[in-house]
């Protein structure tokens, strides 16, 4: 179910227009001009089953970085360990059933708070950037998160060190809910009937060019009270204040780091080839 709210709006207007308003006001509502400015949405928080959470999830342990550091003196040697890596958290919510404006969902669930999803911390990102995209009823966001080691490594003398930085993430899926609570009024600006300004609205669609002074006085305004027009027949469902709410549904699927690890291995003597089959069993060993 998708409820959009441009439309429920515009379908308001057609019921209030009398027969004569129908003859007077352009009926197409190709130049309709929708403001929400005085109407109230609070998207409030969204919550998890922790019954369904964990279906098909997992851990999963990748080696990011690799260092090989060579002592071929008889004393010990001490080397810096010094580097940072980017992972991505990947989150993407499917929508059952929630609303839109147009085909746009302006609903954001934000999992940079701890989030408690059967047993599982979502921890917070350490910098980088944030960016959401939508495909169809999906939203997926995407988050960087900052792993880093600034250390000291001590080799023996005459041997080798295998130092590895390995990010441990966490798979899982959930049922979400988020119930989003409306109030106050919208403005809907219709065009009048007359050829003359319609041509000249769909010219200042072409060219991005709007000459107010010529289409003042062109517009009527229609005032509405939300209250009046998300009824529960649509699925919305009143408050306690009276307020119109409605319940968004679907389905979390997240991966996202939860745990990083230097893992150092000491060998005697001298450091294979790189594709020696020696380093390539450690690194399977450490991302097992």
């Amino acid at each position: 179910m998708k409820l959009d709210i441009n439309k429920i709006i515009i379908d308001a207007v057609k019921v209030a227009l009398t027969k004569q308003g129908k003859k007077t006001y352009d009926y197409s509502f190709k130049h309709a001009v929708i403001n929400m400015s005085a109407m109230y949405i609070d998207t409030g928080k969204t919550t998890y089953d922790k019954t369904s959470a964990g279906k098909k999830g997992g851990l999963k342990a990748d080696i990011v970085y690799s260092a090989v550091f060579t002592n071929k003196t008889h004393s010990p040697q001490v080397y810096a360990l010094n580097t940072s890596r980017e992972t991505s958290t990947v989150s993407e919510f499917s929508h059952s059933r929630t609303w839109t404006l147009g085909a746009e969902i302006k609903l954001k669930h934000d999992l940079e708070t701890d989030v408690d999803v059967a047993e599982l911390k979502l921890l917070s990102a350490s910098g980088g950037g944030q960016h959401s995209r939508q495909k169809g009823d999906t939203v997926i966001s995407e988050h960087q998160m900052t792993w880093g080691v600034d250390s000291k490594v001590t080799v023996p003398g005459k041997h080798w060190v295998l130092a590895q930085l390995v990010i441990t993430e966490e798979e899982f899926r959930s049922d979400f809910e988020m119930t989003t609570t409306f109030d106050g009024e919208v403005v809907v600006h219709l065009l009048k009937r007359d050829k003359s300004i319609a041509n000249l609205m769909d010219e200042m669609m072409v060219y991005n060019v709007v000459p107010v002074h010529k289409i003042k006085g062109q517009y009527e305004e229609f005032r509405m009270n939300v209250r009046n027009i998300f009824t529960p027949k649509l699925g919305f469902v009143n408050d306690a204040q009276g307020r119109p709410t409605f319940k968004t549904k679907g389905e979390c699927k997240c991966r996202i780091g939860v745990e990083q690890e230097i893992i150092i291995s000491e060998f005697l003597g001298e450091p294979p080839e790189d594709n020696d089959p020696t380093i390539k069993s450690l690194e399977k060993e450490a991302g097992k």
